[in-house]
């Protein structure tokens, strides 16, 4: 299937964050267009990720990232970039040929106990899931326009 846009998801790494966002823009606008996860750290699947979005009966345990350096050469209408806390932003050249940005931050998890954990990617995961749609809505949907009565 040909789209006609093209839409990156990058972090800087992996933390799940990534994974869940590209699931729900894969669930809920799978016809609108191309969906590219990349990474600038790569890391192993997140099994905090895994577990909440299987409580929403999707499965991110086969996702692959690229390194977002092998993605130089492509045009990408949209980026959303997942900032994370003790992360600069990333500004690398794969980005520069993005016509929109958009960001979410997310924090880092590394000083919560295993139930603050799941918890705030449980929050993190509903509020992905809110931006994903709106983002969806605005700006992947085709306009609907009423016909002349």
């Amino acid at each position: 299937m040909s789209f006609s846009k093209r839409v990156l998801v990058a972090s800087h790494a992996n933390g799940g964050f990534n994974n869940i966002t590209v699931a729900y823009l894969r669930c809920y606008g799978d016809k609108q267009a191309a969906f590219e996860s990349a990474v600038v750290e790569p890391q192993s699947p997140n099994g905090w990720a895994i577990k909440v979005m299987a409580e929403d009966n999707i499965d991110i345990t086969s996702y692959q990232h690229v390194l977002i350096s092998d993605l130089v050469k492509i045009e990408f209408d949209y980026a959303i970039v997942l900032k994370e806390d003790g992360h600069p932003v990333i500004s690398l050249p794969a980005l520069a040929r993005v016509t929109k940005k958009i960001q979410i931050t997310v924090a880092s998890t590394k000083d919560l106990d295993p139930e603050q954990t799941l918890v705030y990617y449980r929050e993190t995961r509903e509020r992905i899931k809110k931006r994903v749609l709106k983002f969806i809505g605005q700006e992947l949907m085709p306009e609907i326009h009423e016909s002349p009565k």
